[in-house]
């Protein structure tokens, strides 16, 4: 502190009786006027700006408008809600576990259901193999009756002629019975075609152009849209010389 700036202690003589009884309680020691016995001090006079005013009168500034006291959040509990997710979450699983067994038990019934279809399937197509010739087999009964009856015939002239008329019959019988089933017989007054012929024999002549079927050794039949039994044939070809009209046997596939 600047000297300037201390308070001036005015410094008197006095005795005992001289200071009241309420002064000499709770007068604090001056530390600028130690080793002064009985020394006083003066205070300056407190300011009216200053005065000191009753906690209970005492006022407060009005609160802003703008900033409005907010209530504090109730207290949560966290150990409670806690418990309430995970209670929560086990009956969610509860849930997804019982829907998993009943996905699992239809999955089984589905599974034991189809493997009962499969096996119906796979009988049913094996007794259609095995039965899928039944309805030709009672066809060519009538073909069979047909010769057997012609083995009745006595061996004369007349009977001769009656057989040879049944055995046409018959024949006709048994190409319309293979057509039904769609066996047919390979037309053979066309060119030579490897996919449904079979060269037999070739032969050398001018008479005729070359790929002609010249004579059919075997027929051949068609299933449907497939060679049942190529037809076997002998096919014209060019002769090498102008006299070369011999037949030779057609070439061996392994030659």
């Amino acid at each position: 502190m600047d000297k300037k700036e201390r308070k001036k202690i005015t410094i008197k003589h006095v005795t005992d009786s001289d200071i009241p009884n309420d002064d000499r309680q709770g007068t604090a020691p001056n530390p600028d006027c130690e080793g002064v016995p009985n020394a006083t001090r003066e205070h300056p006079a407190p300011s009216p700006d200053r005065a000191e005013v009753p906690n209970a009168t005492r006022e407060h500034p009005a609160p802003s408008p703008d900033h409005e006291e907010v209530p504090e959040p109730a207290s949560t509990h966290p150990d409670r809600e806690e418990g309430d997710d995970i209670a929560a979450l086990e009956d969610r699983l509860n849930e997804l576990l019982d829907e998993n067994d009943k996905l699992i038990e239809n999955l089984q019934r589905e599974r034991a259901s189809f493997i009962n279809y499969r096996q119906r399937v796979e009988e049913e197509k094996a007794q259609i193999r095995r039965y899928s010739s039944q309805d030709l087999a009672f066809d060519l009964l009538n073909v069979l009756d047909y010769f057997e009856a012609s083995m009745n015939f006595d061996n004369t002239s007349s009977d001769i002629h009656s057989i040879i008329q049944g055995v046409k019959f018959t024949i006709e019988e048994l190409r319309r019975i293979l057509a039904k089933y769609g066996i047919k017989e390979i037309e053979c007054d066309s060119p030579f075609d490897p996919k449904i012929h079979e060269a037999f024999g070739v032969e050398f002549t001018d008479k005729a152009e070359p790929g002609t079927i010249l004579q059919v050794h075997r027929k051949g039949y068609m299933y449907k849209d497939r060679v049942l039994r190529p037809a076997m044939v002998t096919v014209a070809r060019t002769p090498d010389t102008p006299n070369d009209t011999r037949e030779h046997p057609a070439p061996n596939s392994d030659r």
